[in-house]
C-alpha cells in the first residue's frame, strides 16, 4: 500500500516542533509516498498568533521544499482551517494565500459557558460528567455548522476532545450517547462530498484510539461512506505515518477498500 499522510504540521504551526525539511527527510525514511504540511490557522486567534503570516510562511516553506525534493517525494499544500465561522472574512484571506491542493476542516475553540479557550487547554478534571456531555453536544453542534458552511474537503478528527477528556484526565466519558447527532454529521459528510479523516495521532498514547474510532467509522461504512483521508497529525517527525499499516488492516475490516489523498483539491483514490 502506498502511504500518503495527508495531515501534519511544521513549526508554522505554534505547536509544530518540525520543519518542512524535517518532514520530508522523515516521510522518505519511513517510506511514505506523499506528505501534506498542513498548518494552523485557527481563527479564534488569527491577530494574537499572526496566522496570515504563518501560514504565508507555510506556503514559502513548501514550495521550496517540494523543489529540493521534487522525484523522491510528493509534498502537498495543505491547511487545517479552524473555526472559519468565527471569522469568516479573514479565513478567506488564508484560504488565498495559495492554490491549496486541500483544506481541512476542524472545531478547536467553543464557546461555552465559562470555558472560552482550545479544548486543549482547558481542564476536564473540575467539570462535572454532566458539564462535559454539554460540551461535546456543544462541539458536535459546532462540527455541523462547519458541514454546511463547506469551504473545505476534509473533515479531520472528529472525536478530538476525548483525546484530552478520556486520554489526559481519564473521564471514561461515551460519546455514543449522541448517535443522532453524529449520524447527522456522517450523513453530512457523505452528501458533501467530502472525506472524512482517520486520525492516527492518540495511538499509542494514553489515549489509543483512532479519532473517530472503529465504532463511529462502522457507522459510516454502513451509511455508504467511503471516503477516507489518513492522518497522523504529526507534530514531530518521529509521529509521520504513525499507525498507518494497523490502521489499514482495522478500516479493511471495516469494508473499506482504500482511502484518499488530496492534489489540487482532487481526492485521489489509494487502494489498501
Amino acid at each position: 500500500m502506498e502511504k500518503y499522510d495527508s495531515h501534519t504540521h511544521s513549526i508554522n504551526s505554534l505547536d509544530g516542533r518540525q520543519t518542512v525539511y524535517d518532514i520530508c527527510r522523515s516521510a522518505i525514511e519511513k517510506g511514505l509516498a506523499g506528505v501534506t504540511v498542513s498548518d494552523h490557522a485557527d481563527m479564534w486567534y488569527y491577530f494574537s498568533e499572526k496566522t496570515l503570516d504563518r501560514i504565508t510562511s507555510s506556503v514559502r516553506d513548501i514550495y521550496e521544499a517540494a523543489e529540493e525534493y521534487d522525484g523522491k517525494l510528493r509534498l502537498f499544500r495543505g491547511v487545517e482551517m479552524s473555526e472559519y465561522l468565527y471569522d469568516a472574512a479573514n479565513a478567506e484571506n488564508i484560504l488565498k494565500i495559495t492554490d491549496f491542493d486541500v483544506v481541512l476542516g476542524s472545531v478547536h475553540c467553543i464557546q461555552f459557558g465559562e470555558f472560552r479557550d482550545a479544548y486543549s487547554r482547558l481542564d476536564f478534571a473540575v467539570m462535572t460528567d454532566e458539564q462535559i456531555y454539554e460540551f461535546l453536544k456543544k462541539y458536535l453542534q459546532e462540527i455541523s455548522k462547519l458541514l454546511d458552511a463547506l469551504f473545505f474537503d476534509v473533515l479531520t478528527h472528529l472525536t478530538c476532545p476525548l483525546r484530552y477528556i478520556n486520554g489526559r484526565y481519564n473521564r471514561g466519558i461515551d460519546i455514543m450517547i449522541f448517535e443522532k447527532e453524529i449520524n447527522v454529521i456522517l450523513k453530512k459528510v457523505i452528501s458533501r462530498g467530502i472525506s472524512l479523516e482517520v486520525n492516527t495521532s492518540g495511538v499509542g498514547t494514553s489515549f489509543d484510539s483512532l479519532m473517530p474510532d472503529e465504532r463511529i467509522l462502522g457507522v459510516y461504512r454502513s451509511l455508504g461512506g467511503e471516503m477516507i483521508t489518513l492522518g497522523s497529525d504529526a507534530h514531530t517527525s518521529d509521529h509521520l505515518g504513525n499507525a498507518f499499516d494497523s490502521t489499514a488492516e482495522l478500516l479493511k475490516r471495516i469494508g473499506f477498500k482504500g482511502y484518499y489523498f488530496y492534489e489540487k483539491r482532487i481526492g485521489n483514490y489509494i487502494s489498501f
